[in-house]
């Protein structure tokens, strides 16, 4: 009795197996994109390099300095010729008050487009937060040079920074 009770179950799993085969076998077909696991959308150096630009933008805007940074060293780990890149990291670095990093990524800026406008600016600011006036007044002249609307802001933080000016000795179109 017991034999023939274990015949009737396996006879039913089977019956059971062979109803639900169609049912796997779609199942296992469809495993392979169903079940993978997600992927990021493969997109080119440049794509993620510009979307790591908006990342640190949004970032910087936020005065969220460090993170900004992050992810403008990543963007430019992917497109290294990127003076706006440079530039804003340098940015970021003259907010917290790191002149010396600041000074350097701007100037690594201007390497590969020197008529950044507004890398001049910024150098010339972060020379002023270090006491450099002189080195200051030449990026201001330099941006009367290159005839940039950022030469007056400058200008203006020049004349009001508390280091003795030589204002007299440099001429200003711009007031």
């Amino acid at each position: 009795m017991i034999q023939r009770r274990l015949d009737c179950v396996l006879s039913a799993v089977c019956c059971l197996l062979l109803l639900m085969a169609p049912l796997a076998i779609g199942l296992m077909a469809a495993a392979p994109s169903a079940m993978a696991l997600p992927s990021r959308k493969t997109s080119s150096p440049d794509q993620q390099a510009k979307a790591l630009f908006a990342e640190g933008q949004q970032r910087q805007q936020e005065k969220r300095y460090g993170e900004a940074i992050t992810a403008y060293r990543r963007a430019i780990k992917l497109d290294p010729n990127q003076p706006e890149t440079l530039n804003n990291i340098g940015f970021c670095y003259k907010e917290m008050k790191e002149y010396k990093k600041a000074i350097a990524y701007y100037k690594e800026a201007l390497r590969f487009n020197p008529k950044l406008a507004e890398a001049h600016e910024y150098l010339g600011e972060a020379y002023l937060q270090m006491g450099q006036l002189k080195l200051a007044e030449e990026e201001y002249q330099t941006l009367l040079a290159l005839d940039s609307d950022e030469a007056k802001e400058l200008r203006e933080k020049i004349d009001t920074s508390k280091i003795p000016s030589t204002k007299f000795q440099i001429p200003n179109k711009h007031q």
